[in-house]
């Protein structure tokens, strides 16, 4: 891929997430209503366990763990610097790193679990399959892996344009068949999967797909 094109999809949607950041934090800063899948994770998670979130936007999903949970020990990558920023703003005690999620297999250490909370609509096909292979060998055994992402069929994967008007980004759609099937070819076993209609301030069309697999080992 050529990172020095403009036209790349990828750096168009990491630009437009960085211009978009405050507003996004606006609007998503609240998880609660992925609080069954976030808690169903927390419940398999021990004392003092290590949690790498992939895609952490501005540390929404961390800043809900570590409210519940003190003790985990969360590194939180994301590619919008504008996003880093802000994270680091919301959760101090965190541990941040601006890096590409297609960049994961450079982060030595390995963990307990693995957060991609609405990653996946911003990867195509082969670079999430990548992802899921990278995400299982950077898991402990019997580590979990937590998704959501926005459930539709892959043709319908496409620019979006934020509220208004003025930024894109592509994104890319998934079905519940086609990530388990992925999984289990990258060594995972599904734990949990659940269906929820989207938040609703949330400007889409799509249903909410949230699945929490483990590392078969």
């Amino acid at each position: 891929m050529n990172r020095e094109n403009k036209m790349d999809p990828y750096l168009e949607t990491i630009s437009t997430f960085d211009r978009q950041a405050s507003a996004y934090q606006q609007k998503y800063m609240n998880v609660a209503h992925y609080a069954d899948g976030l808690n169903y994770l927390l419940t398999g998670l021990g004392k003092d366990a290590a949690v790498l979130e992939i895609g952490c936007g501005p540390g929404n999903v961390t800043m809900y763990l570590l409210d519940k949970r003190t003790d985990l020990r969360v590194t939180a990558v994301d590619a919008a610097a504008g996003m880093l920023s802000l994270a680091r703003e919301n959760v101090p005690t965190a541990d941040f790193l601006l890096m590409d999620a297609r960049e994961i297999g450079q982060i030595n250490n390995k963990f307990d679990a693995i957060i991609c909370a609405f990653l996946l609509p911003y990867l195509a096909d082969e670079d999430s399959e990548r992802l899921l292979s990278d995400c299982y060998y950077k898991l402990k055994p019997d580590g979990h892996f937590y998704i959501s992402t926005m459930e539709d069929e892959y043709s319908k994967s496409g620019y979006r344009y934020s509220s208004d008007g003025k930024d894109r980004c592509y994104m890319y759609f998934y079905t519940a068949d086609d990530l388990q099937k992925k999984l289990s070819n990258s060594g995972f076993n599904v734990r949990f999967l659940k269906r929820q209609p989207f938040p609703p301030n949330a400007m889409a069309t799509a249903t909410d797909l949230i699945i929490i697999a483990a590392k078969n080992e």
